[in-house]
């Protein structure tokens, strides 16, 4: 049980102040979003899709290159035709919505014709989509070549929710002269004394 204090002014809720507290290497007091790096990782779009000129089959979306035999081609053959476009359409072409549940996922299953996977009766899926798709691989215990080619994909921006302060919002309305121990942290040594 840790004592937790409020503060008159802005009348945030915070636990009684400890070392731990202020340090991005503590779950305590690291940035939830980042992980206390300061820094997240987030697929960059204009390199997934590179030509919106081109269709998925053709290879419009660059991780997964031209259309192939493939689940992830099927469950996204499967969801463009229930909402009435192809495979072969132009990426410019499909409704915004539905290019987001291509890239995101979409929480409605989705039929796979029996004739596709060679069983008996269709399947149905739900579909995690392309990012989820590219991040998995670069997170997972994949080759290094694999995590080499989904890494292409993704850049490396300041993270939005400490904005590269690392630490947490508790730990950041703590104020000494007016600023937070990152502000502090970062000041010339002699400016800081």
């Amino acid at each position: 049980y840790s004592k937790r204090l409020m503060c008159p002014v802005t009348g945030l809720s915070y636990r009684e102040p400890a070392p731990h507290n202020f340090s991005f290497n503590s779950p305590q007091g690291y940035c939830p979003k980042c992980k206390g790096l300061g820094i997240v990782n987030q697929i960059d779009i204009d390199k997934v899709i590179p030509n919106s000129k081109l269709s998925i089959y053709e290879g419009g979306i660059a991780p997964l290159g031209k259309y192939k035999n493939s689940m992830i081609f099927w469950q996204i053959e499967a969801l463009l035709e229930k909402n009435e476009v192809t495979i072969k359409t132009p990426i410019k072409d499909l409704p915004a919505e539905l290019l987001d549940e291509v890239l995101y996922g979409s929480d409605e299953r989705i039929k796979i014709k029996n004739s596709l996977i060679g069983t008996s009766s269709d399947y149905f899926v739900t579909f995690d989509g392309v990012v989820k798709y590219i991040q998995m691989l670069k997170d997972s215990d994949a080759s290094a070549t694999a995590q080499k080619w989904a890494g292409q994909f993704i850049s490396t921006s300041k993270c939005p929710e400490c904005n590269g302060q690392r630490l947490n919002k508790e730990a950041l309305h703590f104020r000494f002269n007016n600023k937070n121990i990152s502000e502090l942290a970062d000041m010339d040594i002699n400016n800081l004394f």
